[in-house]
């Protein structure tokens, strides 16, 4: 498995010891932070990415509640970044919401053909392989001409957002989200 001649390393092996020394080092950083280096923000960026590629693919498609839902989720991205690292909410606070929102990305219901496939962010193509696709339930209803279920899932798209927005805004079962 390892290849090679007697007291040779093989390059699997340099792979595998790479990989043990990437993980070792993440797990010491996750270790010694008091808030999880993660940043919501980041998503946010890429939401607004994924849903600005649908709309140039489908030019009169109508994503205003996908879009509102993403701002909506910026917003408290960016609140719950500002809170925690001015030390407004507890780290704790900040772990469970840092660690816990992708969570709100699963939609129980599955994608449409697919129902084990249920993050509404990024699943396989039906036709790619393991290759991702943003939106996937979205994509795979346009590149079907379904608009009824593209339509559908933009919504259930949108609901799981706002889900991951209001958890986001969420400390200590009050919404600290500001109103805009």
């Amino acid at each position: 498995a390892f290849g090679g001649k007697a007291g040779e390393v093989g390059s699997s092996f340099k792979i595998m010891s790479l990989a043990a020394k990437i993980w070792g080092l993440l797990a010491l950083r996750l270790a010694n932070q008091d808030v999880l280096p993660l940043d919501p923000r980041i998503q946010g960026s890429a939401l607004q990415e994924y849903a600005d590629a649908i709309q140039q693919q489908h030019d009169g498609l109508n994503l205003s509640i996908l879009t509102d839902a993403v701002t909506k989720y910026q917003k408290a991205a960016t609140q719950l970044m500002f809170n925690c690292n001015n030390e407004q909410y507890s780290s704790r606070d900040c772990n469970e919401k840092l660690g816990l929102v992708e969570r709100r990305f699963l939609n129980q219901e599955g994608l449409p053909q697919r129902k084990w496939f249920r993050h509404i962010l990024q699943a396989p193509g039906l036709f790619l392989g393991y290759s991702a696709k943003a939106f996937p339930g979205i994509q795979q209803a346009l590149d079907s001409k379904n608009m009824t279920q593209a339509l559908e899932q933009i919504q259930i798209a949108a609901m799981q957002i706002h889900s991951a927005a209001d958890f986001l805004c969420m400390v200590g079962g009050q919404n600290n989200a500001t109103r805009t």
